[in-house]
């Protein structure tokens, strides 16, 4: 997982984390948890963010080999 990537493309698309996790249908305690590594993504809400955030391909952010 790669947070950074992650929450640069929230903000280069112009939303807030807050924002983000509304469109997605995330609580913002549990976007905390997937960031600290306390859980992961479900596939539905990859999916989501792979639509609301225009991104191709996952993997850089969702499936990156080193953890950040």
């Amino acid at each position: 997982m790669d947070k950074y990537l992650l929450e640069y493309k929230i903000k280069s698309n112009g939303y807030t984390i807050k924002e983000y996790c509304e469109k997605i249908g995330l609580s913002t305690s549990a976007y905390y948890k997937r960031m600290r590594g306390e859980a992961e993504f479900t596939q539905g809400e990859i999916q989501r963010t792979m639509e609301l955030l225009h991104i191709n391909d996952p993997t850089p952010i969702f499936f990156a080999e080193t953890v950040s």
